[in-house]
């Protein structure tokens, strides 16, 4: 049995391996690789270690798909960190179960959803993970929550459902998925983008993101289409270039009207700002740093956009998070610590490659 004093000794000689050099691009996978199961543990539950270097192990554990066997083994690591004050690093581990797809993690996010003491901003994450694994098996336990006291609950869990109801039809007919637009990214979505892209019109995508009347889930579904928009000068008008690069620019336009409107739900802005870190476009910047500087927006919204700050990965926006990571709201401040370790990660991954391509070239 390892003492208390034992425990604490290696928790510290284990938070001193862990680099923290900015200068340094470090794969999170190699950083925490050297540490057993055991010792990573008791790392993501030490509310000493700051939550940018656990927030990196996550992304570490979310790798580990080679076999059944390591995805249990990760499930089972990352639920300890539900253990840890930071309501932040629980969204997270909530979220990254959620990306693994692995139905061994369902009644651990039953659990977090069922727990009215939670913090609502990691019960909505536990209910967009079980939406992601989609299994049947989860929607007694969402159909539970539809009529929560939390409207960001009760709305994950409607577009959970649909979404675990959209996957198994999808199972059924796998031909009918030929037609959806091609998404550039790895992420398990709470909504598909919209599907026979061939037959859409960007106004038309436009119009459902923004119309207040639609279903939540088909406006969602046109928030993922935008963002692929964005994301690559193809799909809707893939044989004139220069019409893609302007449906581009004026999809990341639209989804900043999006969050910009005062009328729009916390749960909705919260997924356009994480839309917009994706995308990662420097033309975003100003909408995400009016959002993360109002006060009155809830933390679940205010988190996000900073997050999204440490994506896009330039100058002015470091300023900008240094400036909130002490701000008032837990959440947020820690978003602000997580995004500047963020910014740090990409800077010292293109200026990785920057040197590969100059050494290429001489």
């Amino acid at each position: 049995m390892i003492s208390q004093e034992e425990t604490t000794n290696n928790n510290n000689n284990t938070e001193e391996e862990i680099s923290n050099n900015k200068h340094t691009f470090n794969d999170p996978c190699d950083e925490f690789a050297p540490f057993s199961d055991s010792e990573l543990k008791q790392l993501l539950q030490n509310d000493e270690i700051p939550v940018s270097k656990r927030s990196r192990m996550l992304y570490a554990l979310k790798q580990w798909t080679e076999s059944e066997d390591k995805i249990s083994r990760a499930i089972d690591i990352l639920s300890v960190g539900f253990k840890s004050k930071s309501a932040l690093l629980r969204h997270e581990i909530a979220y990254v179960m959620g990306q693994m797809r692995s139905e061994v993690a369902i009644p651990i996010l039953e659990n977090i959803l069922s727990n009215m003491s939670e913090d609502s901003m990691v019960r909505h994450e536990a209910g967009e993970a079980l939406g992601a694994i989609g299994s049947p098996s989860a929607l007694p336990t969402l159909e539970k929550f539809v009529n929560d006291e939390y409207r960001e609950v009760r709305e994950t869990c409607e577009l959970a459902i649909l979404n675990i109801q959209y996957q198994q039809e999808k199972a059924k007919n796998p031909q009918n998925n030929q037609d959806s637009i091609f998404s550039p990214f790895s992420s398990v979505d709470p909504a598909p983008a919209c599907s026979d892209d061939k037959k859409l019109k960007f106004d038309d995508i436009k119009n459902t993101f923004l119309d207040l009347s639609k279903p939540l889930f088909e406006r969602y579904k046109a928030m993922f289409t935008l963002r692929n928009i964005a994301s690559q000068y193809l799909e809707l008008d893939k044989h004139d270039y220069m019409l893609c690069y302007k449906r581009k620019a004026q999809a990341i336009e639209v989804l900043c009207q999006g969050l910009l409107n005062p009328e729009e739900g916390a749960l909705f802005k919260h997924e356009v700002a994480f839309v917009l870190g994706q995308i990662q476009e420097q033309s975003a910047a100003d909408a995400l740093e009016s959002t993360l500087r109002d006060k009155n927006q809830h933390a679940m919204v205010r988190h996000e956009a900073a997050e999204a700050l440490g994506s896009i990965s330039d100058p002015e926006s470091l300023k900008l998070l240094e400036e909130f990571q002490a701000d008032e709201v837990e959440a947020v401040k820690d978003s602000c610590v997580v995004a500047i370790d963020m910014h740090n990660y990409w800077s010292a991954f293109l200026s990785l490659h920057k040197n590969d391509e100059d050494g290429e070239q001489q």
